[in-house]
């Protein structure tokens, strides 16, 4: 069967080439793996359900794991301006703080496998534009977050 449907999702397609069942038409994509695909889809139901209790709290955890890095490694100023106050540098006067990291994120895509989900955020050019590779556990718990 090369369709799927959910009925508070929408129509999930088969896709040969990635393998996989997929849900585009939304802000957020979605994609669940071909093996297994009828429990994978309740199982995308129930996340959909929750998603916006999921997705603040995996945004909160993201920050925790990247904030750090973001504030050493991408910083908010310019190292070449010859007027800028190190000391405030130092002070973190230009650190991003949680709650701004958290308010610029937006999930893009939700993979559900057996093994958990993986989701992509933007991360709203906080680090450079690039994408934030999140794995989680059965229980929506973030396991890791990169770039």
């Amino acid at each position: 069967m090369y369709e799927q449907i959910s009925s508070i999702i929408g129509v999930f397609t088969y896709n040969e080439q990635m393998g996989c069942y997929e849900q585009t038409d939304g802000v957020v994509r979605w994609y669940i793996e071909a093996e297994g695909v009828l429990t994978l889809l309740n199982k995308a139901e129930h996340l959909y359900s929750k998603l916006e209790v999921f997705d603040q709290t995996a945004k909160e955890a993201i920050a925790d794991k990247l904030l750090s890095y973001k504030n050493d490694v991408w910083p908010q100023y310019d190292e070449n301006d010859p007027d800028l106050d190190w000391d405030a540098v130092d002070a973190g006067a230009f650190d991003v703080t949680k709650d701004q990291f958290v308010s610029l994120l937006r999930l893009y895509d939700v993979v559900i496998k057996k093994a958990g989900v993986y989701g992509e955020y933007h991360d709203g050019d906080l680090l450079g534009g690039h994408r934030i590779h999140v794995t989680f556990d059965e229980q929506g718990r973030v396991l890791e977050a990169s770039i």
